[in-house]
């Protein structure tokens, strides 16, 4: 486990407002999407959750979302988590506090048109970052900030075989999954994912579904799983 800073304490245990993962007994998992929405995978990512009796969380781009409204309104009418994904997908510690609130604000209010309500989670591109950020971001907006405890980098086109092993092997009560739309190949994993894990008695959440079932947790355990091509 990497050190962790003061800095970093408030944010997480005392803001409790920096999340990896979910404690819990039950098998129950967060997939989540970045990126989208995308014409080509969104709906399917949504019809086949729900085929599986179960919902993703979608974390969309504002300027993406403005492009492909309708697949925003999709996942949110079809019971998934619509959260934020910056407005155009800078890295906030390069950009700065300011721009990092203008974008936030900006995906908040575009997406809040298509889902009647302001998203409740939000995920920095590249999980960049700074403590001052997740202060700032405590303080007005009160969202939570999501990272994830399995990562399989599928954004860099891997083998829809390797990404289902991967996450077959590596699945527990509680993980929250970074995963990323307009992806073919993970559509193609997930078909074969999806199956495999129900029969194990696992459950497909949305993260506000995850939340009631266990206790969110600020600390970024040793198990974060990163599969690269």
């Amino acid at each position: 486990m990497n050190p962790i800073s003061r800095l970093q304490i408030f944010s997480r245990f005392i803001f409790r407002n920096h999340i990896y993962s979910v404690k819990t007994n039950r098998k129950a998992v967060a997939f989540t999407f970045d990126d989208g929405p995308s014409p080509l995978t969104t709906r399917k990512l949504v019809d086949l959750f729900a085929a599986h009796n179960g919902h993703a969380t979608f974390f969309f781009q504002g300027n993406h979302a403005e492009e492909y409204s309708t697949e925003v309104i999709y996942a949110h009418e079809h019971g998934c988590d619509v959260a934020n994904h910056s407005y155009d997908h800078p890295s906030y510690i390069k950009v700065g506090a300011a721009e990092t609130m203008r974008q936030i604000r900006k995906a908040n209010n575009i997406l809040k048109k298509y889902i009647g309500k302001r998203p409740a989670f939000l995920r920095p591109p590249y999980n960049h970052i700074s403590q001052l950020e997740t202060f700032l971001i405590w303080c007005t907006t009160g969202q939570k900030i999501i990272n994830c405890n399995i990562a399989p980098t599928d954004w860099c086109g891997l083998d829809s075989d390797k990404l289902a092993d991967f996450l077959i092997s590596n699945m527990k009560p509680g993980a929250i999954i970074c995963l990323h739309d307009a992806s073919p190949s993970t559509v193609e994993a997930l078909e074969r994912v999806l199956p495999t894990l129900k029969q194990q008695g696992y459950d497909f959440l949305s993260l506000s579904s995850l939340f009631k079932v266990g206790t969110p947790s600020p600390l970024r355990f040793h198990t974060i799983n990163h599969l690269s091509s």
